[in-house]
């Protein structure tokens, strides 16, 4: 893929994007001794950060063994690497300040690409523990992009996402408008519903924890709290903001006074993009893949060989 479609970032530090709420909603919800608001902010953290993954430039793919380190004002601490080639995978893990919450999950890219449009996003579970014993399982949602090669581009979130806190028996459920459908919402919706917008709720579960397949967004049990927004703009429990994005302040990770020789921003062809050197960016580009290439090749013949019974 030529370098001028991309951004002088690697995936791993795009990631970071979505990690610009952390600060002010899981900080919250490590300091409130209520369960069912602990679990509002974790979905305030979760729904907040998504309009800021989207973008028009495509960051470089990862390298494995890849890294980013990054700070945030509150003290929190992000690490990520790129686990794994094929299929494209990353682990992070974000500890928060004095112990008081841990952030950590795997998740592998996924694209499906169409005529004029593609599927993009991440599968994986995420999740956020207290010391309590609290866990806060959840995944995040896939995003479709119109206008790939001809029209308008757009973006749109779709599908569901499924908060799961085993420990306190709670569900957090919200599902995102369809945008080729009316009247998709359950609760007094009209046929004019923007289409990044979404509902949602928060119910007790009995017996076992349900999983994220089977979650029942038309369970008929009176919900503990109404979920309601726009992943672009706001979320309201019960008609109360927890997140606005013009009000509240997103920041950006910072990078840590030592860096790692893995890391995302030291690459010679992001660094040679960020300059806007083009033909040493492809050289290093292509370099660097080659460098991949050869590495697996290796591993490849190292697990053969190892395979292979010893002679007598």
């Amino acid at each position: 893929m030529p370098v001028k479609l991309c951004e002088p970032r690697s995936f791993l530090e795009r990631m970071s994007d979505q990690w610009a709420y952390l600060p002010v909603f899981l900080n919250k919800a490590a300091e409130t001794p209520d369960a069912v608001e602990r679990l509002k902010f974790v979905m305030a953290f979760a729904i907040s950060g998504l309009h800021l993954t989207v973008g028009m430039e495509k960051p470089f793919n990862p390298i494995l063994g890849e890294t980013f380190q990054s700070e945030f004002s509150d003290g929190s601490q992000a690490f990520v690497e790129q686990v794994s080639h094929h299929p494209p995978i990353c682990s992070w893990l974000i500890s928060g300040p004095e112990g008081k919450f841990t952030y950590y999950g795997s998740g592998e890219s996924v694209a499906k690409f169409r005529t004029n449009a593609m599927t993009v996003g991440m599968k994986g579970t995420h999740q956020v523990s207290f010391p309590d014993g609290t866990v806060i399982k959840f995944q995040t949602p896939l995003f479709n992009i119109s206008g790939v090669v001809m029209g308008n581009r757009v973006v749109e979130y779709f599908g569901d996402i499924v908060f799961i806190d085993e420990k306190n028996s709670l569900i957090g459920h919200v599902k995102f408008a369809d945008p080729s459908s009316k009247g998709y919402f359950s609760w007094g919706s009209s046929s004019d519903e923007k289409s990044d917008s979404f509902s949602g709720f928060i119910r007790r579960f009995e017996g076992e924890a349900p999983t994220f397949e089977c979650a029942d967004f038309k369970d008929s049990r009176a919900p503990l709290s109404k979920a309601s927004g726009s992943w672009i703009d706001d979320l309201c429990f019960d008609g109360i903001k927890y997140w606005a994005r013009d009000v509240t302040v997103a920041e950006a990770a910072r990078p840590p006074a030592l860096l790692l020789p893995s890391d995302s921003r030291l690459r010679t062809d992001v660094v040679a993009v960020s300059k806007g050197d083009w033909e040493l960016a492809d050289k290093e580009k292509l370099k660097l893949e080659q460098i991949q290439r050869t590495d697996r090749k290796l591993r490849e013949r190292f697990c053969n060989e190892s395979s292979e019974p010893m002679s007598p």
